[in-house]
């Protein structure tokens, strides 16, 4: 069923199970069924494939056709889910990032600090540019900043830079939560902020 096939992804790929086989075969099964499958399947499916390094271009670009339509259906986290796993999998369908740019600003109190963050780095990995997705993420960031981990916030700042979207508050309410917390920050996570 798509839903066991997604979960099959998720639970393979979050147990660091390495099976390139396994991973083939729930692709290609996956592919003939996409139109089946929930939003939150879809989320898992590609989460799945992208966390185990797994990146099947013609799986990709299946997904990203069947999903731009169905963006409403999907909660936040399957969102934030989505656009990473496109990123991380060098996938970016600029259709879908553009759908993503034009359903998240709606949604962005449905994200947590984390997905946020992860919803940034996409956005910038992608290449695909948004800036009022990223104002509008800049702006829900801004009041939580203080409740996000010193990586998320490192991820944010890094993904504005990388994006080369300006959002001067959010940068110099991230560099008082560095000055704040800075034993908390890695190495990486401050030269981030740089």
């Amino acid at each position: 069923s798509p839903q066991g096939l997604a979960i099959a992804a998720w639970a393979y790929a979050s147990s660091g199970t390495e099976a390139p086989q396994l991973y083939a075969a729930l692709s290609s099964s996956a592919v003939v069924r996409l139109h089946h499958f929930q939003p939150q399947g879809l989320a898992n499916l590609v989460w799945g494939l992208a966390t185990a390094g797994h990146e099947e271009p013609a799986l990709f670009a299946a997904v990203a056709a069947e999903a731009k339509g169905r963006l409403h259906g999907f909660q936040g986290q399957g969102l934030a889910n989505t656009a990473w796993a496109f990123a991380k999998a060098g996938c970016a369908d600029e259709a879908l990032f553009e759908a993503l740019a034009a359903e998240v600003p709606r949604r962005l109190d449905e994200l947590s600090s984390q997905e946020l963050a992860n919803m940034g780095w996409a956005f910038a990995t992608s290449g695909v540019s948004a800036p009022e997705l990223f104002a509008a993420l800049g702006d829900t960031a801004l009041p939580r900043l203080a409740s996000f981990k010193p990586q998320e916030v490192a991820n944010l700042v890094w993904a504005f830079a990388t994006a080369g979207v300006a959002h001067p508050l959010l940068i110099e309410a991230a560099a008082r939560e560095a000055v704040r917390r800075m034993p908390e920050f890695s190495q990486q996570g401050l030269a981030n902020l740089a």
